[in-house]
């Protein structure tokens, strides 16, 4: 009997240090086996992170951040995406794993970096034409966009926004 060399470490420490903008292939090969990859994000920049199997139920992706904490639900299935914003310039992990334990088989995750298409901040706003419409999306949880405009003392405006999601559009 021959012991089995796990692809990828199990833990942080023992993790595969992979490249934004790279893709990884790996190999639940056992019950219970769980891959841990890692890499270093930006502050500010919003990461895809993407799993694909032709294993049912294989790709379970959790993102951690550097002190633990899961930044995301557990999502899986054949061919998923996880979005998150990295809050610091730190070391994110991604623990990939079966949804059932005794599920066995190959996997592809990527890793790459999401443009935001309007800036979170005041100082990256993007800046409106009075009259005009612009188009937003909210990429990932946390994702703010900010907009503004050159107003004239004494005038008043309408500002407004409509969304096909709840809770999408707050103007302050």
């Amino acid at each position: 009997v021959s012991p089995v060399v796990d692809d990828h470490g199990g833990t942080v420490a023992t993790a595969t240090t992979v490249t934004v903008g790279s893709t990884t292939p790996g190999n639940i090969q056992f019950t219970g086996d769980v891959d841990v990859l890692k890499f270093t994000g930006m502050a500010g920049t919003a990461y895809n992170v993407g799993c694909t199997t032709s294993t049912s139920y294989l790709c379970v992706v959790r993102i951690r951040d550097s002190a633990g904490n899961l930044l995301n639900s557990p999502s899986y299935g054949t061919s998923i995406t996880v979005t998150f914003g990295a809050s610091a310039a730190e070391v994110y992990s991604i623990e990939l794993s079966a949804y059932y334990s005794s599920y066995t088989g190959t996997y592809s995750v990527s890793v790459s970096s999401v443009v935001d298409d309007h800036g979170g901040t005041v100082a990256t706003a993007t800046a409106l034409t009075l009259g005009s419409a612009a188009a937003g999306n909210i990429q990932f949880a946390g994702d703010i966009d900010v907009f503004k405009f050159t107003a004239t003392a004494g005038t008043l405006y309408t500002v407004s926004c409509t969304t096909s999601g709840y809770y999408l559009c707050i103007i302050s």
